[in-house]
């Protein structure tokens, strides 16, 4: 038996004319045909997705293989404008470029691989030719030609700039218009450097000069007048005014007819009938002694008669001595 299966074998190889075989055994054996398959693509691939195709033969047995991803077609330039690109024009301050559109789906770009813009055209710049600074108390600034926008030259950039900018003052600062006195601000201002903006302000006044003269008047007392713009240089008084102020009260025996009233004196000298009843001092008789306190006013001293009390009464030294007193009205 293995000499005739031998002589079968051999029979096979040498003869593709056979289309089957009888075994001794009685059975019969036919030789392979391989498959026959019909391919069908069952996924469309896309631009960014695979695609699958699937192989079927007669007898049903079927293998399905793998379709490459199409890719984006990006035509750029050499295609239709508004379909397959897109031109953003420049700007005074952001450059401009092309968007390039994929043929097959809605997937764009601006910028190539390496991140740079398609066919970049840089801004422009901000365009101020004819313009003139135009300012506020603080800062000034021009109007760009192209987008109408406040714009101010930046040294460190060598550029006009979005903004305004602050005014500069000249190294030698201020210019002094008029000096002040006491009674009259000064003023001084700068230009600016840039846009000739003058800022001014006031110089504040001077202290007055006093020449150290006294004098009063029933509304106010002095201690002396300015040599600069001759006011009387006011004492302000310790109720913030510049009336006189009760520093202290002539008061004493009430003399003879006990109807007398208190006297009131400033610290300048002045004095007042306080419309108080005097308690005691009356009818002072001067002693003979006398002080100059300012080229203005002197002081005459003087004694109750009654109980001998001194006091003293401001005169002006152009007056003559009183040899007594009843009254310090």
């Amino acid at each position: 038996m293995p000499f005739v299966n031998y002589i079968i074998d051999q029979l096979i190889k040498l003869s593709n004319q056979l289309s089957f075989l009888s075994l001794p055994n009685g059975s019969w054996k036919y030789p392979a045909t391989g498959h026959t398959y019909t391919s069908e693509v069952t996924t469309h691939p896309t631009c960014t997705t695979k695609g699958t195709i699937t192989h079927t033969c007669s007898c049903g047995y079927s293998y399905t293989e793998n379709i490459s991803e199409l890719g984006h077609v990006m035509l750029g330039t050499t295609g239709v404008e508004g379909k397959d690109y897109k031109t953003t024009a420049p700007t005074c301050i952001n450059p401009g470029y092309n968007t390039y559109y994929c043929r097959f789906c809605n997937y764009s770009e601006n910028k190539d691989s390496s991140g740079n813009l398609h066919d970049r055209v840089d801004a422009l710049g901000h365009d101020v030719s004819g313009k003139s600074y135009q300012t506020d108390g603080s800062s000034h600034w021009k109007i760009c030609n192209r987008c109408s926008k406040q714009v101010y030259y930046d040294n460190s950039t060598r550029a006009w700039t979005l903004g305004k900018d602050s005014h500069k003052a000249p190294s030698s600062g201020w210019t002094v218009d008029r000096n002040s006195t006491c009674s009259v601000y000064g003023s001084k201002h700068w230009d600016c450097t840039i846009c000739s903006h003058r800022t001014t302000a006031d110089i504040a006044l001077i202290s007055h000069n006093s020449n150290g003269a006294s004098a009063y008047n029933t509304s106010y007392h002095v201690h002396g007048y300015c040599t600069m713009c001759g006011c009387e240089m006011k004492s302000q008084s310790v109720a913030g005014n510049e009336g006189h102020y009760q520093s202290w009260t002539q008061d004493g025996c009430r003399g003879p007819n006990n109807n007398w009233t208190i006297d009131a004196f400033c610290s300048c000298g002045y004095s007042w009938d306080t419309g108080v009843l005097r308690t005691g001092h009356h009818h002072y008789v001067y002693n003979n002694r006398s002080d100059r306190i300012s080229n203005s006013v002197r002081k005459d001293y003087y004694n109750c008669s009654y109980c001998g009390r001194e006091d003293w009464v401001a005169h002006s030294p152009m007056d003559g001595i009183q040899s007594s007193y009843d009254s310090y009205n």
